[in-house]
């Protein structure tokens, strides 16, 4: 048994992370499902771990997911929108209140 890197360590060290956020509505889809399957093969092939959640159709639930997401430092965020491109307004305050470089 080797050792395991400890990855806030690395992000502490470098300030990159290695992290990729993704919230989706829903994997029922099968679009999503094949996108998911596809985007988790290219990330981890590049280095990188996705974190997977799913919003089930609720925005409280995506906002809470994505500042989860925040706080575990990931360094991307991927997100399709509960309700499309009206609630893009609304993460984007969310991640610039939430981000390292949204705070003051």
């Amino acid at each position: 048994m080797g050792n395991i890197r400890d990855g806030t360590a690395s992000r502490l060290r470098t300030e990159h992370s290695a992290l990729i956020g993704v919230i989706l509505n829903t994997i029922k889809n099968p679009f999503f499902s094949e996108l998911t399957a596809s985007l988790e093969m290219e990330a981890y092939e590049g280095g990188y771990l996705t974190l997977l959640a799913t919003a089930q159709n609720d925005p409280v639930r995506q906002r809470k997911l994505l500042h989860s997401m925040i706080s575990q430092g990931v360094g991307a965020m991927i997100i399709s929108p509960v309700h499309g491109m009206a609630s893009l307004p609304a993460l984007s305050a969310t991640m610039g209140r939430s981000s390292p470089a949204g705070r003051s």
